[in-house]
C-alpha cells in the first residue's frame, strides 16, 4: 500500500513539471507552437500574474486596510498632547498596535506567499494564522483600553470624535484579521493531520 502510495506522489509531482518545462503551446491547432505570451505582456504583467496565481480571496483590500490602520495609529500619537491628560496613555497604546500592525502584515503576507500546491498537500499556515489571531486578540483588548481612556478625556467633542472614529478603524482591521486567521486555519490539506 505504501508502495501505490508512493508512486501515485511521484507521478503527480513530475507531471506538473514536465508540463511546466515545455516552452510554448505545443497543442495549438496547426501544430505551431506558440509563445508563451511574456514578449506580448506590458513589463510588471507576468509578475502580476503570477502573484494572482496565489492570491487569496480578499487580498487586495488587505493594503488599503493596512494603510488605514497605520493613518489612524497616527492620528493617536498625534493627539498626544491634545486628549486631555490621557494623551500619553493613547500613545503608548498606539506604539503597541504599531508594532502589532508590522507582526501581523508579516504573517499575512507568508500567508498570502504559501503556494497553493502546498496549501493543497499541508494545509493553511497555522503559525502565522495563530501569530495573527493572538495578535488581533491583543489589539481588542488594547481597543477596549482606549475606548475606557477616550469615554474618561476632558477633551473636547471634535477630539473625542475623532479618537473614536481611529478606533474604529483598528477595530476593523482586527476583524479582518481574526476571519483571515479562523479561515487559513480551516484551511485542510491532503496530509494535514488536525
Amino acid at each position: 500500500m505504501k508502495r501505490i502510495i508512493a508512486a501515485i506522489m511521484i507521478v503527480f509531482l513530475l507531471f506538473p513539471g514536465f508540463a511546466a518545462a515545455a516552452p510554448g503551446n505545443y497543442g495549438s491547432p496547426g501544430g505551431e507552437q506558440i509563445g508563451n505570451g511574456e514578449a506580448n505582456m506590458a513589463p510588471g504583467e507576468g509578475q502580476r500574474l503570477r502573484a494572482e496565481e496565489n492570491a487569496i480571496p480578499g487580498a487586495e483590500a488587505s493594503v488599503p486596510d493596512r494603510n488605514e490602520v497605520r493613518l489612524a495609529v497616527h492620528a493617536l500619537l498625534g493627539a498626544e498632547n491634545r486628549s486631555g491628560g490621557i494623551g500619553q496613555n493613547i500613545s503608548a497604546i498606539a506604539r503597541e498596535v504599531n508594532n502589532s500592525v508590522q507582526k501581523t502584515f508579516e504573517a499575512e503576507e507568508q500567508i498570502r506567499a504559501r503556494h497553493g500546491f502546498i496549501r493543497s498537500l499541508f494545509g493553511g499556515d497555522v503559525e502565522a494564522a495563530r501569530l495573527i489571531e493572538g495578535e488581533a486578540q491583543r489589539n481588542r483588548e488594547r481597543v477596549t483600553e482606549l475606548r475606557c481612556l477616550i469615554g474618561n478625556c476632558t477633551c473636547d467633542d471634535a477630539t473625542r470624535t475623532m479618537l473614536r472614529e481611529q478606533v474604529r478603524t483598528i477595530e476593523q482591521e482586527q476583524d479582518r484579521l481574526r476571519t483571515l486567521a479562523s479561515e487559513e486555519m480551516q484551511v485542510r490539506g491532503l496530509f494535514s493531520w488536525r
